[in-house]
């Protein structure tokens, strides 16, 4: 059998195929590698759990994506992953890739689908966003293109706003389709010429998706009831419906679904070692003082972030406007 049907044929994750991924990925040979080269890859879900909470199935589905990738276990003429993120404000989208990065070195680009246009009108031509991974990876063509490509707020090119006409908002569609598409593209970087492979890419579409109706099922009879469609049961017609061009999301043929935050998720987060309620009192330990936080100011927290509505980012805000006070007299007056 072929190297490519050994590699087709392994689908169990373990210890010795971590130990192929890294050195694949690093060029150092396999008895050479360190553990912590391997554990970084095998513990990759758990390491983004300490930061994404309540996303179990978008992360699986994610890392299985860089892991079936950096084994070479995926179809080559196909992009390492092709998903369609959606969700509210403030859930972790984006950081989900943030982390990634920071855990496994891979380059990602977050591209603001809004502020790119079409050849031939005034803005950001859509083929910046390769550029901007070769940027990140000082012109590293190989690396660039193993990348990981965002187009947050997707959402936005199906709706009329201030910034761009309906013409212009398709016309990047059609734009973006040309990324997407699997095959080659052609840039300029920095006055040279580059052939960049978009089907080496992991690819990810972003947004909140608002004004699509979770329209119940058609129901016969009188008896019948429906339950209210979710995100995930979303057609392509659908997204069609909402102006989408059929061809580009198509090109997305995971939907992945982000869960609302509810009281434990943001419980979890305050209680993380990453929430500015841990920052400010690792700040006040350094002024003597000892900040103790009862699990009534915790769940007062965790309330208040529920009716915001905006998700963690909304835990912030709300924790350093009831220490922020607190914090200034300490800072300015070391009697206190």
């Amino acid at each position: 059998a072929s190297q490519k049907e050994d590699a087709l044929i392994q689908e169990t994750v373990n210890e010795e195929l971590i130990a192929k991924i890294v050195s694949r990925w690093t060029g150092v040979e396999v008895t050479r590698l360190v553990a912590s080269e391997r554990d970084k890859l095998l513990n990759l879900k758990e390491e983004l759990e300490k930061r994404v909470v309540g996303q179990n199935e978008a992360l699986e589905l994610v890392t299985d994506a860089i892991l079936r990738s950096k084994a070479q276990i995926q179809d080559e003429n196909h992009p390492i992953g092709s998903f369609m993120f959606l969700g509210p404000t403030g859930v972790g989208k984006t950081e989900i890739f943030r982390q990634l990065t920071k855990n496994v070195n891979i380059p990602c680009y977050i591209a603001n689908a809004t502020e790119y246009t079409a050849s031939g009108y005034v803005g950001r031509d859509v083929s910046e966003m390769l550029k901007s991974l070769l940027d990140i990876t000082n012109g590293d063509l190989e690396k660039a293109e193993k990348g990981i490509l965002i187009i947050d707020e997707l959402d936005k090119l199906s709706e009329t706003n201030k910034t761009q006409s309906q013409v212009n908002q398709k016309d990047v569609q059609e734009a973006l389709l040309k990324i997407v598409e699997d095959g080659k593209y052609d840039i300029m970087w920095h006055s040279r010429k580059y052939t960049f492979d978009t089907s080496k890419l992991m690819i990810v579409g972003m947004g909140s998706w608002s004004r699509i109706e979770l329209i119940p099922d058609k129901v016969v009879g009188f008896e019948q009831k429906s339950k209210p469609k979710q995100y995930k049961d979303l057609t392509t017609e659908d997204f069609i419906k909402n102006g989408m061009i059929p061809e580009l999301i198509g090109r997305f043929p995971v939907i992945v679904q982000m869960n609302e935050l509810n009281h434990d998720s943001y419980i979890r987060i305050i209680k993380s070692g990453n929430s500015a309620l841990q920052t400010n009192q690792k700040f006040l330990q350094k002024q003597g003082i000892e900040l103790t936080i009862t699990e009534e100011a915790i769940n007062e927290i965790a309330s208040s972030a529920e009716k915001k509505g905006f998700g963690a980012r909304s835990l912030d805000s709300i924790i350093e406007a009831a220490l922020s006070y607190a914090s200034f007299e300490i800072a300015s007056n070391p009697e206190v």
